[in-house]
């Protein structure tokens, strides 16, 4: 009976840590000891929507990044926001950003997502 709950404990165990080989479910959690940095000022690289300007709205868009080892974004999803006015342009930016790559906890770089905020607040 041991043997059998240890190997179901082992078996849970080995599959909590089990990614897809091309990225990790948005939920999965990886232990780092360095976040990823951007490296791109992100007010330079947004683009604040046409329709957005004329109708004198500001917003917030919080943006699920899945940065690579190399520190370049492979994919984008939208978490929340304030108004869809400004998905495609907050989206856009993200896309573009370059990072420093995360550090796994033997200081290799290591794939993760990462939750990035994006503010678009109108020019005064």
């Amino acid at each position: 009976m041991k043997t059998i709950l240890f190997l179901i404990i082992l078996l849970s165990a080995s599959l909590s840590v089990a990614q897809p080989k091309d990225t990790a479910a948005v939920d999965t959690f990886i232990d780092v000891t360095e976040a990823p940095r951007m490296i791109d000022t992100l007010w330079k690289i947004v683009k604040y929507p046409d329709l957005a300007l004329r109708l004198e709205v500001e917003g917030k868009m919080f943006l699920s990044a899945f940065i690579n080892k190399a520190g370049t974004v492979d994919k984008v999803e939208v978490e929340k926001g304030s108004d869809s006015l400004f998905v495609e342009s907050a989206v856009t930016a993200i896309k573009k950003a370059r990072f420093s790559p995360a550090l796994g906890i033997q200081h290799e770089p290591v794939a993760i997502w990462w939750t990035v905020p994006v503010v678009f607040k109108l020019p005064h």
